[in-house]
């Protein structure tokens, strides 16, 4: 359970990191600058929403079959369960962002 948690921080932090924090935003802003413009709008809205970005990190956390839910669920690994790790961090990296006022 302790895995859990602190895997879900630490989704929810490598999405502040990268979508909305100091760090990165000299890489947003060039790619706000690119001359393709449906691409550079749909990139930038992809980056920048807590739950979007949620779902592709724990998406790519659950096909590199880092899911610690895994545990309790199935001592074996489904492709599906990278799916429903991807719904679950993105689901609470949008509660988290609304509870920290980041959307």
């Amino acid at each position: 359970m302790i895995d859990l948690i602190f895997f879900t921080m630490a989704c929810f932090g490598l999405m502040y990191v990268i979508g909305h924090s100091v760090i990165s935003l000299s890489i947003r802003e060039r790619i706000a600058r690119l001359p393709a413009p449906r691409w550079r709008f749909w990139f930038i809205t992809l980056i920048e929403c807590p739950a979007c970005l949620g779902f592709w990190i724990g998406l790519t956390a659950g096909l590199f079959g880092y899911v610690p839910i895994l545990v309790l669920l199935s001592p074996t690994y489904h492709p599906i369960l990278a799916i429903a790790w991807g719904l679950y961090i993105a689901g609470t990296n949008y509660v988290l962002a609304k509870l920290t006022a980041l959307i």
